[in-house]
């Protein structure tokens, strides 16, 4: 090699050399690991023990791995003589017996973990009748203790002690395992087949165990079937997949330890007629092993399983081959071996034999009640019960129902029809293709009835012991040949709950749409009329503050010309005079100065009384009546009047702007009556009216009163009475005047509160 292509080579070199370390590693430590549970243990010092004591280890025990030293003969290699020769003469694991009991030798395990010494040399060697010493670990297997070994020693050949004869109790439960033992019986039916043999059952009267035989013609299924046979053999166990007993099952291992007894019929037909109803009826001798004939017509087929009815009564055939030609509708011949694994007997390992001809099986309708209804009657009535030969269980009939569902299912599997026939739901099962068919059609159904049944129950107070053992139907099922077996009564109604719940979910989606438009409708709605709202707002008080502005500019101004400004034309008349009588009469001018004092000091007075109006309207703190108390006993300061405000307890908080107009109101009608009433008493009272949703203010006074029609007016230069008027309609209020001179007068205003929106207001 080139030095180019060694150094190209090396990275690949490496990658091996490094695979192959790291194999040997894993081997090693697994021998590590496995060895660990032995260290320190040597063969020599352990006594040899009973396989009877180890086969009873109990399995936790079992899965620690003691170590073991055994003796005994090989009593089977591998599955007997149906094994499958291994390769390189080397058997995955081997049987052997004392006369405690017998073991299972897990030679693949012990391989697989390395710890087998020589295992090349020593496997090959490996026969049936040989006398082994075996050192290594128990191991708690699949379903019994089992030996791992890591050393197998030959001492010569060994004879094993003669096969018992097995007790059937025992040896069904599984109770015999591992032990020679011979079973008779009759081969009822093949089980299974591959390359390698035959699986057959083989039937002893009070059950049934397995066994395998290699594929030569002495083992031929038609040769076996319906013989009665001696078979001696390894007793073994079929298990699930939690360790548990199935079934037993004999290994046989030499071909001398299979013997036919009773040959079988060379013709199966050969054997008597019997009439369906008495297929498994009452014999003296017990229930047949053998094959029993009957005859009838053929009412369902598919290919495993099949239904064949003479007159009224029909039986339920397990067919060993399928006949995808035998149609339903012939008539037949069917010999089989009596099968009880369900409620009624039926017929297994069933073989068909067509007869010339064909009968018609006309379907008998019924109702689950009217079966239910025949059974109770039945089962107190003797006479009743000799009739139920015709049972319909297995029969042709025919329901009628509404379909609940379809269930599509792939072949081989059935589909699966719910009906509700009205008392019950039927499962009605079509092996043949189909289309599927909509719920809620009502159909009208032929198949062969299969009723399931309780389990008996055993009753001794209120039913004779006679009867306990009679079974109850709880459910009908229907078997279907094809789509012929269906026949469309009516379709369903277009408004069926598939499409009620699409209409819902479409309402539903168009509901939460619109009420998902009307929300964000109303939500932009609201903003739109919250910009409105801020909108009139404002242009509403622009025009009220120019509106007031107006009317206080009006108010003022009259309120200047009657106080301020006719208190400045007596100061400018006072001082004139004092001009005209300068140097003449001292006493004259200090006079006319001493009267310009005292106007100066009443103006004054005038100025600060308007200041103070235009700041005492209520503030947030103050409610109406409390600002109406406080501006009376200010007016009315240093005048011989006397102040009564009311108001009722219901009385309301006010809008700020509807507060300050009626104060300015109030105030406006005490300033008359004290300048122009010449009263001793007023009195002010607050109500609410609450029909009107409205307020009432009114004040009163006990002076000389006047003439309200001819009431000074403000092109005569008098504001107050118009100001009140503008106040209170500009409120949308009333505004009443009640007066007569020498008896007072009375002032009522009244303004609604439910017309100002609050964000407005």
């Amino acid at each position: 090699m080139s030095k180019t292509a060694l150094i190209q080579a090396a990275p690949f070199i490496l990658v091996i050399m490094l695979a192959t370390v790291a194999s040997a590693q894993t081997v090693v430590s697994a021998q590590t690991v496995v060895s660990a549970r032995t260290d320190g243990v040597h063969k020599d010092a352990l006594e040899v023990q009973s396989i009877g004591e180890l086969i009873a280890t109990p399995r936790d025990e079992a899965a620690l791995r003691p170590p073991i030293r055994i003796v005994g003969t090989v009593s089977s290699v591998g599955e007997g003589i149906a094994a499958t020769p291994p390769e390189h003469n080397s058997p995955r694991h081997f049987c052997i017996e004392d006369a405690t009991g017998g073991i299972w030798v897990q030679v693949i395990q012990a391989m697989r973990e390395g710890i087998l010494v020589d295992s090349k040399e020593v496997l090959p060697k490996i026969q049936y009748g040989q006398r082994v010493e075996i050192f290594g670990d128990l191991g708690e297997g699949g379903f019994a203790p089992v030996v791992i070994p890591r050393s197998i020693k030959f001492e010569g050949s060994g004879s094993l002690p003669p096969a018992e004869r097995a007790s059937l109790r025992t040896f069904l439960r599984g109770g015999s395992a591992l032990r020679r033992v011979t079973v008779n019986g009759v081969v009822q039916n093949l089980t299974k087949e591959n390359r390698r043999g035959y699986l057959f059952r083989i039937e002893t009267g009070v059950g049934h165990f397995l066994t395998w035989l290699p594929k030569q013609p002495r083992y031929a299924p038609d040769r076996l079937l319906d013989a009665k046979v001696r078979v001696t053999g390894l007793a073994g166990t079929s298990r699930n997949w939690r360790a548990e007993f199935v079934c037993p099952r004999l290994i046989v291992n030499q071909h001398d330890d299979f013997v036919v007894l009773q040959a079988a019929p060379a013709d199966p037909f050969s054997v008597d007629l019997v009439p369906i109803k008495q297929v498994d009826a009452f014999h003296p001798d017990g229930r047949p092993l053998h094959r029993r004939r009957i005859r009838g017509t053929v009412t369902f087929n598919n290919q495993q399983t099949m239904y064949v009815q003479s007159e009224n009564t029909a039986v339920r055939i397990t067919l060993n081959q399928s006949d995808e030609s035998i149609q339903v509708g012939e008539r037949v011949d069917v010999t089989g071996f009596i099968d009880t694994s369900q409620y009624q007997a039926g017929l297994s390992g069933g073989l068909i034999r067509r007869l010339q001809g064909e009968a018609r099986i006309e379907p008998q309708p019924i109702s689950f009640d009217e079966i239910l209804i025949d059974h109770k009657k039945a089962k107190w009535n003797s006479s009743k019960q000799r009739d139920m030969d015709g049972r319909l269980d297995g029969r042709l009939v025919s329901i009628e129902g509404v379909l609940l569902n379809f269930q599509v299912a792939r072949a081989p599997q059935p589909h699966r029809l719910a009906i509700d026939c009205g008392d019950s739901i039927t499962t009605a099962y079509l092996f043949a293709a189909s289309e599927e068919i909509r719920p809620q059609t009502k159909l009208r159904l032929t198949g062969v009835a299969r009723l399931l049944y309780d389990a008996p129950a055993v009753k001794f107070n209120d039913a004779p012991a006679a009867n306990s053992n009679f079974a109850m139907p709880y459910q009908l099922d229907l078997l279907l040949r094809s789509d012929d077996d269906i026949t469309v009564l009516s379709l369903p109604p277009w408004w069926t709950g598939p499409r009620a719940l699409t209409a819902f979910t479409l309402v539903a989606f168009i509901s939460l749409a619109a009420f998902a438009w009307a929300f964000a409708l109303r939500r932009a709605l609201k903003q739109r009329t919250g910009q409105l709202t801020r909108e009139m707002k404002d242009r509403r008080d622009a025009a009220i503050e120019f509106q007031g502005a107006m009317r206080e500019r009006t108010r003022l101004a009259a309120n200047l010309h009657d106080t301020l400004l006719q208190t400045m034309a007596g100061i400018a008349y006072q001082v004139e005079t004092c001009a005209q009588h300068e140097g003449q009469d001292p006493k004259q001018i200090d006079a006319s100065l001493q009267t310009a004092r005292k106007m100066i000091q009443h103006g004054q007075d005038d100025l600060r009384d308007t200041v103070w109006a235009l700041n005492s309207l209520p503030n947030d703190e103050d409610t109406l009546p409390d600002a109406v108390r406080f501006a009376a006993g200010r007016i009315t300061s240093g005048y011989p009047l006397k102040v009564h405000v009311r108001s009722s307890d219901d009385f309301p908080p006010l809008a700020e702007h509807i507060a300050g107009n009626l104060l300015l109101f109030v105030r406006e009608a005490i300033h008359n009556c004290v300048k122009h009433a010449d009263a001793s008493k007023i009195e002010v009272e607050m109500v609410k009216v609450a029909k009107c949703e409205s307020v009432r203010v009114c004040v009163r006074d006990n002076g000389g009163g006047f003439d309200v029609d001819k009431r000074r007016r403000s092109k005569d230069g008098h504001f107050g009475i118009e100001g009140m008027i503008h106040r209170i309609e500009r409120l949308g209020g009333t505004l009443v005047i009640d007066s007569q001179v020498g008896h007072g007068t009375t002032v009522t205003g009244e303004v609604p509160t439910h017309q100002f929106d609050s964000e407005i207001a």
